[in-house]
């Protein structure tokens, strides 16, 4: 796509951002490059001088923001070339039920309530533990129903605008959630999350990435690259790349 400049088509505007990315890509590792052009372009886009300033960033936030630039420019082009980004997007729904009755309805029937909403990264929340955890195993947990619950009324009893008394249809019950996909992403990201806070260091547990992923819906991803996080606070360290091509792996460092 960026290399073969197939954003542009016979658009003669400025690109700055596809265009960095098709002059690094370019490359094809034949050579030594360096983002830190196309981290300026970012930071600008964005005002954020902390993108661009030599500081270590969130890589999942920098590929969330690089994403939303690439869009901003290829729709412009037109909307073919606009659809590149729906590669990296999913839709899944959320559904929350009460635990109160067998079927999660409220006492009056109504249906649970069910929250639906675009992802770009699966996050995952990572146990602390000296045993080894499979990738596979994680994503399954995580789409399994959530031990964690929470107290919440049935928003279609309450009738009130404001100032709810909480008490009689509108009382708050213990609930619980549960993850369903309902489409899922050409390309899938996703992100394994080790840092509780600022203060604590991160979750150090070893996670065995397979080959092949498969999803609770079925839908199979090959391992194409790691990015790692160095370090023992999340604000502090240094990121690698790992990128596979055919049955090597290059270290981006």
């Amino acid at each position: 796509f960026f290399v073969s400049k197939k954003y542009r088509e016979k658009y003669q505007e400025k690109l700055p951002i596809c265009d960095e990315l098709s002059r690094i890509f370019k490359t094809q590792g034949q050579f030594q490059t360096t983002a830190a052009e196309l981290r300026q372009l970012v930071g600008r886009l964005y005002n954020r001088e902390d993108i661009c300033d030599g500081e270590q960033q969130d890589l999942e936030e920098f590929h969330t923001l690089l994403l939303r630039g690439i869009g901003n420019e290829v729709v412009k082009v037109g909307a073919q070339q606009a659809r590149f980004v729906s590669k990296f997007r999913g839709r899944e729904a959320n559904e929350k039920v009460f635990l109160y009755t067998r079927d999660g309805r409220c006492n009056h029937g109504h249906i649970p309530r069910i929250e639906e909403e675009d992802f770009q990264v699966i996050k995952l929340d990572v146990p602390s533990t000296s045993s080894l955890i499979s990738l596979n195993n994680l994503v399954s947990n995580h789409f399994e129903e959530n031990s964690k619950t929470f107290s919440m009324k049935c928003s279609e009893c309450c009738t009130h605008p404001s100032n709810c008394p909480l008490t009689g249809k509108c009382k708050l019950r213990e609930a619980t959630s549960q993850k369903q996909l309902i489409s899922t992403p050409n390309l899938l990201y996703i992100q394994l999350l080790r840092f509780e806070d600022y203060q604590n260091p991160k979750i150090e547990t070893k996670v065995t990435p397979e080959n092949v992923l498969i999803l609770p819906n079925q839908d199979k991803y090959k391992l194409v690259s790691i990015g790692n996080h160095l370090g023992t606070f999340i604000n502090n360290g240094h990121y690698q790349g790992l990128i596979k091509t055919g049955t090597n792996w290059i270290k981006a460092d």
